[in-house]
């Protein structure tokens, strides 16, 4: 440490001195490696690629496209999901640059890692090779690059931390960026435009292409002060229109096409009796987690269980004869207490201590919980929570048979995306 700092007085007061080795020592940077360009080699086509290109002429003007990105630096490509643009405008580049024996490096740029990896390897599909071969990836603990590599994938993210040290003329051996989902503005992704914009003063090759859906692309062109725009939207013929449906929309859904399979899976379950086996014990210790925590995570364990394994929802833990209802009284949880009635949990199995759900919630003053019992008492049935702080499997199972049994919705072209946030 002396090495580093050395303490000296001035006027009184205690300065830091830096030593000559802090001086000149340099942050570690990662390693992208920027190889010199080079052409590509000619390789035959797989099947896969071949109908990849067959695809891509179907509905866009390939030699327009290239035309606008050797026109102009930077190049904004718009198009929907169903374009596939991290793999459609690499391919392309790459057809050409061997037809033409022109240098080609290209980094494609993707929001996460996982996005990264599996483009990459999606790429090295079509090219009927392994990642580490013509495509590479460079992430955190995946990296696969060689010397006959010309188009690597990785993030805005880990890009930025290999220029570090680096001047805007180490981007010259680049000869394409392709950076992904632009229209989001992810900060890292917005820095790096930043970069390239720099780049573009010192190395007057350079092609930026910027991958959009659905955004003001003049205001990328302002950025950069130049640029040209290609919306795939206008040549491509009839697209899929998309269509947003939020647990609302869904449940409304559900509930007109009069399909209400989530119920009939907790019919019938084989009953588990109360002596000791291996699914009994697994059973009580979900039970046992769930009694000592009390958390959305606890009862996660026991509902995996039943709607997986097909354990009965009115299972009663070995020794204290407790069901996952009456714990969930125990905590006046009215979301659990709903979900696990809907499921067809019986709020009068007694316990160990003659005491049940009913008489838990009466005992102990918890009203809530007892409005829920006494309305399922008479009328047999209750309405789960419009938005669970769990899983919701049975939204799950109703999805499924709503797209499977109804004529609206025809095979293929259905996209569906079931996010839900947790908190313990």
């Amino acid at each position: 440490m002396s090495s580093l700092v050395l303490h000296t007085t001035v006027f009184g007061r205690d300065e830091l001195k830096l030593s000559a080795e802090f001086i000149g020592l340099k942050i570690p940077s990662l390693h992208v490696p920027m190889v010199a360009v080079r052409p590509p080699a000619p390789r035959l086509k797989s099947t896969k690629h071949r109908q990849f290109l067959l695809k891509i002429a179907s509905f866009l003007c390939v030699s327009d496209i290239l035309t606008s990105i050797y026109s102009h630096r930077v190049y904004v490509f718009k198009a929907d999901l169903h374009a596939d643009k991290s793999l459609l405008l690499p391919i392309i580049i790459l057809e050409d640059s061997e037809l033409k024996k022109s240098n080609l490096k290209i980094i494609c740029i993707e929001k996460g890692n996982i996005i990264a990896s599996y483009n990459s390897k999606r790429l090295a599909d079509f090219l009927d090779e392994n990642v580490g071969e013509t495509v590479g990836i460079e992430v955190p603990q995946h990296n696969s690059v060689s010397s006959g590599t010309h188009i690597v994938f990785t993030t805005a993210n880990y890009f930025l931390r290999s220029l570090i040290n680096k001047s805007p003329r180490s981007l010259n051996n680049i000869s394409h960026f392709v950076v992904n989902d632009v229209h989001l503005h992810d900060p890292y992704t917005d820095i790096l435009l930043s970069e390239l914009k720099k780049s573009l003063i010192v190395n007057q090759n350079l092609r930026i292409i910027l991958l959009a859906q659905g955004c003001d692309s003049q205001q990328f062109i302002t950025f950069f002060g130049e640029g040209a725009e290609f919306s795939a939207n206008q040549s491509a013929g009839p697209l899929l229109n998309l269509q947003i449906s939020y647990i609302e929309d869904i449940q409304s859904r559900i509930n007109r096409a009069k399909i209400y399979k989530g119920l009939e899976i907790y019919k019938n379950r084989p009953k588990i009796f109360r002596n000791k086996s291996m699914i009994n014990e697994e059973l009580d210790k979900c039970l046992q987690v769930y009694e000592e925590l009390g958390t959305n995570a606890s009862i996660r364990l026991f509902l995996y269980s039943v709607n997986y394994e097909f354990s009965p929802i009115n299972y009663q833990h070995s020794f204290t004869g407790k069901t996952a209802i009456n714990i969930a009284v125990q905590f006046n949880n009215v979301n659990h207490l709903r979900l696990l009635l809907f499921m067809g949990a019986s709020p009068y199995l007694m316990d160990n201590q003659h005491e049940n759900a009913m008489s838990i919630a009466s005992a102990r003053g918890y009203t809530e919980c007892l409005d829920i019992l006494n309305n399922y008492s008479r009328h047999g049935f209750v309405y789960k929570n419009a938005k669970p702080e769990f899983v919701d499997y049975d939204v799950i199972i109703d999805i499924i048979y709503l797209l499977c049994a109804k004529t609206d919705y025809p095979s293929g072209k259905i996209f569906s995306n079931i996010v839900y946030y947790f908190q313990a």
